[in-house]
């Protein structure tokens, strides 16, 4: 299972938007969503959070 995600819809990559899906380890699984960050964010953070696990 992966631990967080990031997806671009069409109108997303267009404004240069993205969505961040993170799933904790509970259960049952939580999963908390951040839509419409910028792209870079996103990618910062997704980098972030897989150097920590």
């Amino acid at each position: 299972m992966q631990e967080v995600e990031m997806k671009e819809g069409i109108l997303q990559r267009k404004w240069k938007l993205a969505t961040i899906r993170i799933a904790n380890r509970a259960n049952p699984v939580h999963y908390t969503e951040l839509a419409d960050v910028p792209i870079e964010t996103g990618r910062k953070f997704y980098r972030w959070y897989s150097k920590r696990s």
